[in-house]
């Protein structure tokens, strides 16, 4: 069995969804396998605790999702809605699943949920796909470089304009 990690507000500004995610688990009897949890920075005993990280922003998606990465380096597959930044970060099938966003990703998200729950290999191996993008792709030297590589072009450029 799967267990769950769900990251809410702050417990005194709990949303309604939030709310209702509650009383779902409790009357499903499933509290023994999902934990909510106030919302934070330390997410490291959140992540490996985790078999799988389900990132379901709605609307245009994450801009650029950290957790995502975050997730990826601890070797977690990822079911991420195929919107923004997450389209460029996880290849699906490959280092974890998309799902459309809005009201059209709920039944297929709902269904790459009980795939990792019943195909643990498959989980894993996905896992270990996404740890390596992250590894050769997200690490901090490597964005380093890249970032350096776009200065460089920006003051060539620039340069360039300035001395016709």
């Amino acid at each position: 069995m799967m267990h769950a990690v769900v990251v809410g507000s702050d417990i005194n500004a709990q949303t309604k969804f939030e709310a209702q995610l509650r009383e779902f688990v409790m009357e499903n009897g499933i509290r023994d396998w999902v934990h909510f949890v106030n919302k934070t920075l330390a997410v490291a005993p959140y992540l490996a605790a985790i078999d799988v990280l389900v990132q379901n922003s709605q609307a245009r998606g994450e801009c650029f999702g950290r957790i995502t990465i975050e997730a990826m380096a601890f070797k977690l597959p990822v079911l991420g809605t195929a919107a923004g930044g997450t389209t460029e970060i996880v290849f699906d099938g490959s280092t974890g699943l998309l799902h459309p966003a809005g009201k059209e990703g709920v039944a297929p998200l709902a269904k790459n949920i009980a795939r990792f729950a019943s195909h643990a290999e498959q989980r894993v191996a996905m896992g270990k796909k996404g740890y390596d993008r992250a590894k050769e792709r997200f690490m901090e030297h490597q964005m380093a470089d890249r970032i350096a590589v776009v200065f460089k072009e920006v003051l060539r450029k620039s340069r360039e304009h300035s001395h016709p």
